[in-house]
């Protein structure tokens, strides 16, 4: 599993440039980039509550 520090390493490693690009995400179940549509906080916000995660917890959601 990639934790948020690890994701925060490897962004501090990338070229300032590609930090404006878009965030995707590869599905190898069906071969597919899915781009992400929003980043929420569990339970904050329009976003209901989640008993998977923490209260606060950050999430990616994908545009399908």
């Amino acid at each position: 599993m990639l934790t948020y520090r690890q994701l925060q390493e490897y962004l501090e490693l990338m070229p300032d440039v590609c930090l404006d690009d878009n965030i995707s995400v590869f599905d190898p179940n069906d071969g597919e980039f899915y781009e992400i549509k929003r980043i929420e906080r569990n339970g904050e916000g329009d976003t209901e509550e989640s008993d998977v995660l923490d209260k606060g917890h950050i999430f990616l959601v994908e545009n399908r």
